[in-house]
């Protein structure tokens, strides 16, 4: 077992609600923070996963994962062993630079991961022509779906300068225009099918009014 001198662990408020690293993954840092003393933690996969009493390739993959979000990184590689420094350690004797740097960019880090999360659930789609139509249809407003279609895809997707947010909400938009600037013209009449027998077969047929 490596040798370590330490009271216990203390896991920052940071790391403890980071939804992106799980149960398992967290202990996993802690235990490679605990044992980053002067020369680094010299543990391997084998080790951690014996005290973690998970398998070998599950810790291969947390600290691939921890090295990615910037919790941990690799100070050497023979091609046999590995020694890995935890930017979480305020006591381990890397150079007052390198520390200092570990802690203002771990915070950072996760800010800037968050921010580009929710850009990439927030990224906009651009419709189809059937889905504008469905829409048109839905709201009876008359709108030609494939002018729509075309005129936004000629600027981009674009509102003005800023990236179009809501399609919906630009058919609302384009349908407000068209009622400002020809308030005479009315909606196409929503036309109902209904079925009737058609005298000279006895087949029912659908009828549109």
């Amino acid at each position: 077992m490596p040798e370590r001198d330490f009271k216990g662990v203390f896991i920052p408020a940071s790391v403890w609600l980071d939804e992106r690293l799980n149960a398992l993954e967290k202990v996993i840092l802690t235990e490679i923070d605990s044992l980053d003393g002067e020369k680094g933690c010299w543990a391997g996969n084998d080790y951690i996963s014996q005290f973690c009493q998970c398998s070998a390739s599950k810790v291969s993959k947390a600290v691939s994962k921890l090295i990615e979000l910037g919790y941990v990184r690799v100070e050497s590689f023979n091609g046999r062993n590995r020694v890995l420094r935890s930017c979480l350690a305020k006591n381990t004797r890397q150079s007052s630079r390198i520390c200092e740097a570990d802690e203002q960019n771990l915070p950072q880090s996760n800010i800037k991961n968050n921010i580009e999360n929710k850009e990439k659930r927030k990224r906009f789609t651009p419709p189809t022509v059937d889905e504008v139509r469905e829409y048109c249809l839905e709201r009876n407003n008359g709108i030609d779906p494939e002018a729509f279609t075309a005129f936004y895809a000629s600027k981009g997707w674009k509102v003005g300068n800023s990236q179009m947010k809501d399609w919906k909400q630009a058919i609302i938009t384009w349908e407000k225009r068209e009622q400002r600037e020809h308030p005479q013209q009315q909606k196409p009449k929503k036309r109902t099918c209904h079925i009737e027998i058609d005298p000279s077969t006895g087949e029912e047929v659908a009828v549109w009014t």
